[in-house]
């Protein structure tokens, strides 16, 4: 089993490896994070819809979690007629062969996880569209403080929502360092504002976190996080969280 599998990524590595893929019909741009061949156990894509589009969709194995970067728009249940307003920190839970159009009224950014390892029958008799707001998850008791006092965080997916792994959304303070070890589970990060840095403490490499930057971490990778501004990420830990760690 691979256990350090520390590595970052940038918007530009993901051009220069072919990794960012524009649909002619649609005008969707989807740049692919990770793959599987990363071996994290799930896939993870930011996408952009324009202004005015619309897209159709519907996955026949998966669970489709995503999270509302930038924009805004309307999330439609194609069976029922049910909306949803997407906006920024909005997350939306699509189960599999549930045919709904995410309709974009301003440029619609947002970050996609997939589980392969859900499948149909993975969730059953669990609600198969859910969405959750960032007021939603204070009202859930979700929104927590670090053990260090340094970092903020919202917790939208947790073990016993049985989607298979947690997001969070972190915002670290000025000028802090954050020293981390996670033993028992996958960590990929996507910064989303802020300026800092994380260190690889078993090899001293150090990558400098701007705004599109990713980097993972495997359970044996001890590494520091350090602040220049307030930075904002999204963590997606594998196994999920419990909700009490801190």
């Amino acid at each position: 089993t691979r256990h350090s599998l520390m590595f970052a990524r940038s918007p530009g590595d993901l051009q220069r490896d072919g990794l960012v893929k524009t649909d002619g019909q649609t005008g969707v741009t989807s740049a692919r994070y990770l793959t599987k061949p990363d071996g994290l156990g799930f896939l993870v894509t930011v996408a952009t819809l324009p202004a005015g589009k619309s897209q159709g969709l519907c996955f026949t194995n998966h669970w489709e979690t995503s999270l509302v970067l930038e924009g805004r728009g309307i999330l439609v249940k194609q069976t029922s007629g049910t909306r949803h307003v997407l906006e920024p920190g909005v997350l939306y839970c699509v189960g599999p062969e549930l045919h709904h159009e995410i309709k974009a009224e301003t440029d619609l950014k947002v970050m996609g996880v997939f589980n392969p390892a859900l499948n149909r029958d993975t969730r059953a008799g669990l609600p198969r569209l859910f969405t959750f707001s960032p007021d939603d998850l204070h009202v859930m008791g979700r929104a927590k403080r670090s053990a260090s006092g340094n970092s903020d965080l919202l917790r939208y997916l947790l073990a016993g929502d049985s989607m298979g792994f947690t997001i969070s959304d972190c915002r670290i303070a000025a000028g802090r360092a954050n020293r981390l070890w996670y033993r028992n589970h996958w960590e990929a990060n996507l910064i989303v504002d802020g300026l800092g840095s994380v260190e690889d403490l078993a090899s001293g490499t150090v990558t400098a976190l701007t705004p599109g930057m990713f980097y993972c971490v495997g359970p044996d990778d001890r590494h520091v996080v350090r602040t220049e501004t307030s930075l904002h990420l999204l963590s997606i830990f594998n196994p999920p969280l419990a909700g009490d760690e801190l």
